[in-house]
């Protein structure tokens, strides 16, 4: 997967070693979407700093209050294919991770992986030293909802991402989950909302983080040498029931 990285724009050399170019004691959170045949999503994020968020109040006991919450900026947001002739490679995406650590000087505080044939890729990460653990993006709308107050409360920093924004755009708030309509996808869209979500929950946020969501009022890259061995490459992006609701409405 490294090979098709723009790494300039992922890391720098500071003092003979690879670091993340963007906050670089900052933990990493991640989540991956895992497919074979059709389309893997994988992000990564953290948290960049705090912003104080007013007008907020409790809607169920009417309180109102502020409250400092992260402000979260990715640093990956992946959408990976099959080839012609081989499904996707889960060890692909588990030596990426291998590679960001242990190459790049990525720290990760939790990586999570939806159910679908997630076992043994989270089972491996776990015994690399990764803290690793299941989050289904469709047994809950947690994660989705966190996200969407994240946007409108001016907490996300994200670079222009094609399939994402598409993906975003047509979710659907269903009855029992986030969902898509038939001629879409939402691959890549769970993976960034499942990123964000545990960054949003870890404790070193430094603030209570309610995930459920309230009411409120508002919404340079230096000079890096090559920690493969290669050349910069390409950047790494390249049915609804009638109680349904478009997600961003």
């Amino acid at each position: 997967i490294w090979d098709f990285l723009d790494h300039k724009k992922l890391v720098a050399r500071r003092a003979g070693a690879f670091t993340p170019l963007r906050d670089p004691d900052k933990l990493r959170y991640a989540h991956i979407d895992l497919a074979t045949a059709t389309q893997a999503g994988v992000s990564i994020c953290h948290t960049a700093d705090t912003r104080k968020i007013d007008g907020l109040y409790d809607r169920h006991t009417g309180r109102a209050f502020s409250e400092f919450r992260p402000v979260v900026e990715y640093d990956l947001v992946l959408s990976l294919v099959a080839g012609t002739a081989k499904p996707i490679s889960f060890e692909k995406i588990q030596n990426l991770f291998f590679w960001l650590r242990d190459r790049c000087g990525f720290r990760f505080g939790l990586i999570t992986a939806d159910t679908y044939q997630s076992a043994g890729l989270l089972q491996i990460l776990e015994s690399r030293g990764f803290a690793a653990k299941v989050l289904s993006l469709d047994r809950t709308k947690e994660p989705y909802y966190s996200w969407r107050e994240g946007f409108i409360e001016g907490r996300v920093r994200l670079f222009k991402h094609s399939i994402l924004w598409h993906e975003s755009e047509h979710l659907i708030d269903g009855a029992e989950k986030i969902d898509h309509p038939e001629s879409a996808s939402k691959d890549v869209s769970d993976s960034a909302a499942g990123a964000y979500f545990n960054a949003f929950k870890a404790k070193e946020s430094g603030s209570t983080n309610h995930a459920e969501p309230a009411i409120h009022g508002g919404s340079a890259e230096p000079v890096s040498d090559d920690p493969h061995g290669m050349t910069s490459g390409l950047t790494g992006t390249q049915p609804a029931t009638s109680m349904v609701r478009r997600f961003g409405g």
